[in-house]
């Protein structure tokens, strides 16, 4: 999640934000969203105002894609296709999906016990 601030923060940082856009992209190895977010009024009274990616400047939105477009320009055999920015909507509906992709990885599955044949 992409989370611009006012201030310089720690890769890492957790911080609490809401969702207001997502960017559609596709690389070589399949569908790849990228979350922007905004600060919590708590921490920045400066994105108050923005409840939705079409809320934001369109210089930050064209710095955003423009980076994402070009950071595996290096990379041999990798590409991306930016295809475009979706709204809060589309990225609260994003988080609630990769929940749900999470969940049935880490579902349980129990395996038949052995039977111990060294006695």
């Amino acid at each position: 999640m992409l989370v611009p601030t006012p201030y310089p923060l720690q890769p890492g940082s957790v911080i609490r934000c809401r969702p207001v856009g997502v960017l559609k992209m596709t690389d070589e190895a399949g569908e790849d969203a990228k979350l922007l977010a905004v600060p919590h009024s708590k921490l920045s009274k400066e994105y108050d105002h923005i409840n939705d990616v079409n809320d934001l400047p369109e210089l930050l939105k064209a710095q955003i894609a423009h980076f994402f477009e070009h950071y595996k320009d290096l990379e041999k055999g990798k590409w991306v296709k930016v295809e475009g920015w979706d709204d809060a909507a589309a990225a609260k509906a994003e988080i609630v999906a990769s929940f749900e992709r999470a969940a049935k990885k880490i579902i349980f599955t129990p395996q038949p016990m052995k039977k111990n044949t060294a006695q």
